[in-house]
């Protein structure tokens, strides 16, 4: 997944420092971001996903546009908090509308089918999350996630050595 574009207006964060658009387009592999502390770095960060944004960080007529390039494809997706209520997202392929109900939900299962991304390994991208602060079940099932190999007889071994290894251990205690 590349992104050559991202659009943000209104949006709350950069607002404190009277910007209102932001037009970023990425002009190699690699990016610096840097800036004082409460300047946005963090925000654009969060933004530059395919996720649809929280529209509570922003203002009236908020909006978000992001250009992505995967697997030789080209996708706009847009989020548009400008006419109100939950906002209205869209969802292009190659030009051709496939959020036809223009809702959050829907944007959220494209994002997942087209990108495999979703808000949990979004957290964990951003650094919201890590695997240091996990517990060993949660750290399990993510390598589980994100693993092709079906780890059931591994998981299953693993407690049957674990369950011997207590049996034994209560067994020399006595």
């Amino acid at each position: 997944m590349k992104i050559t574009k991202l659009i943000l207006r209104n949006c709350d964060r950069f607002l404190l420092n009277q910007i209102k658009e932001i037009v970023y387009t990425p002009q190699s592999p690699y990016q610096l971001i840097t800036g004082n502390n409460g300047s946005g770095k963090s925000s654009l960060l969060e933004e530059l996903s395919p996720l649809p944004p929280d529209k509570n960080k922003f203002t009236t007529n908020g909006y978000k546009e992001i250009h992505i390039v995967h697997d030789g494809k080209q996708y706009l997706l847009v989020n548009d908090f400008t006419r109100g209520g939950s906002g209205h997202h869209s969802f292009k392929l190659n030009g051709e509308e496939l959020n036809d109900g223009q809702n959050v939900s829907a944007q959220l299962q494209l994002v997942k089918e087209h990108f495999r991304y979703t808000k949990e390994i979004h957290e964990l991208v951003i650094g919201k999350k890590r695997f240091t602060t996990m517990s060993g079940l949660q750290r399990r099932d993510w390598f589980v996630k994100i693993s092709n190999v079906d780890m059931t007889y591994i998981m299953n071994l693993f407690n049957n050595v674990k369950t011997a290894f207590r049996d034994n251990q209560g067994a020399i205690n006595l």
